[in-house]
Order: structure tokens, then C-alpha cells, then sequence
């Protein structure tokens, strides 16, 4: 007969001597689906500096979209901006300065005004918008936030219908709000419409803003 003695002990900490590097991309371009619909891949994106799983469908941060992670944004428009009759407009030329002013997104093309989802995530969009007086007081006036799927057509995801003030001294504002669900290269902008006949404008300036968080 014989036995064995073994000491009990409380392992609490790993050393580790090697590492292993995960596949590296970066932007908002990932690779295809792993595994279609079963997914398991692995990924490592150096311009959010967040890990990737993907599910099968999508690459997802492994945050699992918990929104651990919320990033604001205020802009306001830097100048006028024209809108001709009937003709659905970007509003574009928007300014992240000088504080309180800001976008800690880094997805906002302050130029041409569209937003380009580098993650899976949730947007909230908050347009107030401000026509100029002194111009007409006919027809109505839409603005509307638009999401445009990375592989699909734009859709109207919200929209605010007015009049313009019969005083035309007096400018007319709008807002429109919308939080949204986005994939990896989803695009969100706000756009304008005007029907009076002649050209109308957008003021510039603080009058004008989009403002809102993402959040993954």
C-alpha cells in the first residue's frame, strides 16, 4: 500500500512569458464575416484601440456594446448656408471650436457633414437648425436626420415639419431628435428642404448646432 501527499496551494497570480498578437486593422474597415453566422473570430482595430469579436454577422468591441463608453459631441455651423427651393440639402461646414464646442468622436466629417460609424455603436443626433429672416414667409420648411446603412439607401429617421413665421423679421428654428443603432460603416447626416420657390438660408453661427453622444 502506499500514498501520496500533496501540499495544498492558492495559486492567485500567472506569469505570463510569452504574448500573442492579435490581428491588427484599422478604421472603420473590417474584414469579412469569420464563419458566417457562427462567427469567433479576433481582431485588434488601432484607431479605436478596441478589441474585436465577431458574432457572424458583425464585428462587435468585446465591451459587447454595454455602453461602458460614451464620447459627446457639439457643433455649430461656421457660416450661412443657401438652400435652394425643393431641393433636399446637407448641412455642411460645421466647427468643433473653441470649447465649449467639440467632438470627441472623431467620426464627424466637419466638412461635408456626414457621420461614419468606425464601430457598432448608438448615436444620438440633436439638430436645432435656424432659417434666416427677411426672406419669404411661403411654404414650409423640413429638416430631417437621415441614415444611410452601409450597404443600402438613405432613410428619413426623423423628420420636423414647419411654416416659417408669418412675421419675416422673425427667424425660424427647428429640432429634431433621434437616437439610432449603427453597424461598422453606417453614415448619418442632417439635411434641409425649403419650399418657398426662391432661395432661402441656413444662419450660421450658434443659431445652428448638432449636438449628442455615441456610445458602445
Amino acid at each position: 500500500m502506499s500514498f501520496y501527499i500533496r501540499k495544498d496551494t492558492r495559486r492567485d497570480n500567472i506569469k505570463a512569458d510569452q504574448s500573442f498578437v492579435l490581428p491588427i486593422t484599422g478604421g472603420p474597415n473590417f474584414p469579412l464575416n469569420i464563419e458566417e453566422a457562427i462567427g469567433g473570430g479576433l481582431l485588434y482595430n488601432n484607431v479605436t484601440k478596441l478589441p474585436y469579436y465577431n458574432d457572424g454577422t458583425q464585428w462587435l468591441p468585446l465591451l459587447g456594446g454595454s455602453g461602458s463608453t460614451v464620447n459627446s459631441y457639439a457643433l455649430i455651423k461656421d457660416t450661412d448656408q443657401n438652400v435652394q427651393t425643393s431641393t433636399p440639402t446637407i448641412l455642411t461646414s460645421w466647427d468643433s471650436t473653441p470649447l465649449p464646442y467639440h467632438d470627441e468622436t472623431g467620426s464627424w466629417n466637419l466638412a461635408t457633414g456626414v457621420y461614419t460609424a468606425a464601430i457598432a455603436q448608438s448615436l444620438m443626433v440633436s439638430a436645432n437648425i435656424t432659417w434666416a429672416e427677411n426672406i419669404s414667409t411661403i411654404g414650409r420648411r423640413f429638416v430631417q436626420i437621415i441614415y444611410k446603412p452601409s450597404a443600402g439607401l438613405p432613410v428619413v429617421a426623423k423628420e420636423a415639419v414647419t411654416q416659417p413665421d408669418p412675421d419675416v423679421s422673425i427667424k425660424t428654428t427647428q429640432e429634431a431628435t433621434m437616437i439610432m443603432k449603427l453597424s461598422v460603416g453606417d453614415k448619418v447626416w442632417v439635411q434641409v428642404i425649403q419650399t418657398s420657390g426662391i432661395q432661402v438660408s441656413i444662419s450660421g453661427g450658434n443659431e445652428t448646432s448638432l449636438s449628442g453622444f455615441e456610445t458602445f
